[in-house]
């Protein structure tokens, strides 16, 4: 019986070592594949997420605008707020009001699909205004660049894998990692 109580108090403490280590390994690809830029005005700040992290011409990107403010007082139902997009030349190729209707992930947090048509430097402006004046304008600005990827077979297969590797072979060699040392613990106690 003491064995038993043994093993089960050393499972018990692997658990409370190792679960903080495998929940970061099940959502490191969350963090890993995204380009996260922090931007500042006034009492409004924004984070700028563009998931993939490589802009890659004609391919859909995924773009998470999540705002921060020192006011309690903002959201997007008092904010006439906007995303706009300008190639190098100035050509504006998105001018998009963040309607204070629309379903949000959370109340400041907005994702926006997009496309980049073509390679090179884009500028993305976040501006905004209240509409009931209780907090200042704001008006912010990142460039950005935006690459063509040419890619082989086996370098596709490659990124693949590696993503694979990231987001499943890390965690699988952990929980390995760990049932072999709980086990080895296991055979010294007895």
């Amino acid at each position: 019986m003491q064995i038993c109580t043994s093993i089960s108090d050393t499972i018990i403490k692997m658990r409370q070592l190792f679960a903080p280590i495998l929940a970061l390994f099940f959502f490191l690809p969350f963090f890993v594949f995204a380009k996260d830029i922090s931007l500042q005005s006034g009492t409004i700040g924004v984070v700028l997420s563009i998931k993939p992290d490589e802009i890659v011409a004609r391919e859909p990107v995924q773009m998470y605008l999540e705002f921060k403010s020192t006011s309690p007082l903002f959201s997007f139902k008092r904010c006439n707020c906007r995303i706009k997009i300008t190639e190098k030349n100035g050509k504006e190729i998105l001018n998009y009001q963040l309607e204070q209707n629309e379903n949000y992930i959370e109340d400041r947090v907005k994702e926006i699909p997009f496309i980049f048509p073509n390679t090179g430097d884009y500028l993305i402006t976040i501006s905004g205004e209240s509409t009931n004046k209780v907090f200042s304008p704001f008006n912010m600005k990142e460039k950005v660049i935006v690459t063509l990827k040419h890619q082989t077979e086996g370098e596709k297969r490659w990124e693949e894998f590696k993503e694979w590797l990231i987001s499943l072979g890390i965690p699988i060699a952990v929980v390995l990692i760990t049932a072999g040392i709980i086990f080895r613990f296991a055979l010294k106690k007895k």
